[in-house]
């Protein structure tokens, strides 16, 4: 599978409906991880105006608008909420799931 689109993709198991997972494809190489204590940096961004999306596939993104100067940082803040339970969904061939075949 060839993933080219930027967003997210959700996979789920044939076998076990509860076995989800949700991928991001991003659109650049600008991401990074949060620390252990909720902290992240994002080093190494051009000057411009950019859209900061903070992203995790159990909470909803919530997204912050920066202006990155040259040699200046910028700090960005998030409270990121639950997503609502995840929908039903179907197996492979459209069909609830049951006994694997």
């Amino acid at each position: 599978m060839h993933l080219d689109q930027p967003g997210e993709v959700d996979v789920y198991c044939n076998i076990h409906p509860d076995m989800t997972a949700r991928i991001l494809v991003l659109q650049n190489s600008l991401y990074t991880a949060v620390n252990g204590d909720g902290s992240f940096r994002l080093a190494d961004v051009p000057p411009g105006h950019y859209t900061l999306v903070a992203w995790s596939p159990a909470h909803t993104p919530e997204r912050r608008t920066i202006d990155v100067k040259a040699g200046e940082v910028v700090r960005a803040d998030f409270a990121l909420k639950l997503r609502s339970e995840s929908k039903a969904h179907l197996n492979k061939s459209g069909e609830q799931y049951g006994r694997y075949h």
